[in-house]
Order: structure tokens, then sequence, then C-alpha cells
């Protein structure tokens, strides 16, 4: 029963938080869809958590802007139209 109402506090938490971005989001991605520029059907949330993983790279690597743009570079052109 603890976790089950941790999970969901949790994730009604989560969604309070990150409401307000996830629309910004989906109104950039309008915008984008309208202009020809991204593809339609993007999920604002998806585009949220995709570049979580650039918290993970250790600014102290050599090759650490490398590497962000590997990360970045199929993101973007996943939202290419």
């Amino acid at each position: 029963m603890a976790l089950r109402w941790r999970s969901t506090r949790s994730r009604t938490s989560t969604t309070s938080r990150y409401g307000p971005f996830v629309a910004a989001i989906g109104i950039l991605l309008d915008a984008g869809t309208a202009d020809g520029t991204l593809k339609p059907g993007i999920d604002p949330e998806d585009v949220l958590l995709q570049p979580g993983a650039l918290w993970r790279i250790d600014p102290a690597r050599g090759d650490a802007d490398a590497r962000a743009a590997r990360i970045l570079t199929p993101i973007e052109d996943g939202l290419r139209a």
C-alpha cells in the first residue's frame, strides 16, 4: 500500500511540476509542425525527457562537447520534418 501511494503521489507531483514545461514544448512543437520544420505527432513529454542524458555527461571529460553533440544529433534529426 505504501509503495502504491508513493508511486501515485510521485506521478501526480511530477505532472504538476512539469505540466507548464510540457505545455510550452507542445506550443513550440505545434508551431514547428505548422511551418513544416518539425514532424507532426511528436509527444512533448518525450521531448522533455530526451535531453536528460546530457546531465550525465562529466564536463571534466575531454570529449564532453563531442559527446553532447552525439547525443543531441539523433534527437534533433528525429524532430525534423
